[in-house]
């Protein structure tokens, strides 16, 4: 970790501290979606594996466990389990997925929503170039996402070529959300009902895009908008909680609880 994201790190703790005490505690109904990448030993910003299952560990204890269908369909009101929801999702579709995120979600019976950049997995638009630190990473293969969504991952739309929906006009939207539906429905055999904003921030989203999206035949929509979602949410603009890879135990513990949704604050009004 650098000297710069090690200092904004600690700001961020700080405030974190702060807030804690003024951010309700995660009730039954919430539901909070943390947003991950990539799972590899010895990268500098991938989660390591080892890490990884002790937070999947820690989301198993403190959290009921659910796949986004169940809770937008409220299918699973949890019954005497009053804790509140957490969903593990990850983004682009990194082959290292397959390798170290996978069987941990297996062994901890953990729901995983994943949103792939299906030109990422064809190739030959350029997508890698547009995925910043991650970009030297090779994609999940056809084959392993069959695999993956027989095992009980839920796959998603991350558009084709990874692009600024609030830079594109509405027809290159458009079409960014019904050719990354189609390819995966026509390789996968199964519908595409969800979807992940690239960047994923306010400026990033588009004013149209939710509406196109209902017209493409998604039901909801997952952004970087941080925090927790409740039945008041708008399932186009499903908030998430990002883990990096130098999160500290209790910066991730600190993370899912809430403490650190003064981001969403900060977000709401910059």
């Amino acid at each position: 970790m650098g000297k710069a994201v090690a200092f904004r790190q600690q700001v961020k703790r700080g405030w974190a501290a702060l807030y804690r005490h003024l951010a309700a505690p995660r009730q039954a109904g919430d539901l909070v979606v943390l947003t991950y990448h990539s799972i590899l030993p010895d990268e500098t910003f991938s989660t390591p594996p080892d890490v990884f299952a002790r937070q999947l560990e820690y989301l198993v204890e403190r959290f009921r466990l659910v796949s986004l269908d169940a809770w937008l369909q409220r299918a699973e009101g949890g019954g005497a389990d009053q804790r509140p929801a957490a969903l593990v999702s990850f983004d682009d579709g990194y082959e290292n997925f397959f390798r170290f995120a996978f069987p941990l979600l297996q062994k901890f019976e953990v729901p995983a929503l994943l949103f792939i950049t299906t030109g990422l997995v064809t190739g030959g638009c350029g997508v890698a170039a547009r995925l910043g630190m991650y970009g030297h990473l090779p994609p999940l293969s056809w084959g392993q996402l069959r695999e993956l969504q027989a095992g009980g991952v839920t796959i998603g739309s991350h558009t084709h070529r990874h692009c600024d929906l609030g830079q594109a006009t509405r027809a290159e939207a458009a079409e960014e959300l019904t050719y990354s539906k189609k390819i995966l429905e026509d390789q996968l055999e199964a519908p595409i009902k969800f979807f992940a904003y690239p960047w994923g921030y306010r400026q990033n989203i588009g004013r149209e895009t939710p509406s196109l999206l209902r017209e493409a035949g998604y039901l909801a929509a997952c952004s970087s908008l941080w925090g927790k979602n409740t039945a008041a949410t708008d399932p186009y603009l499903l908030r998430r909680v990002r883990v990096d890879a130098w999160d500290t135990p209790e910066d991730f513990r600190a993370k899912v609880e809430g403490a650190w949704d003064f981001i969403g604050l900060y977000q709401k009004f910059s």
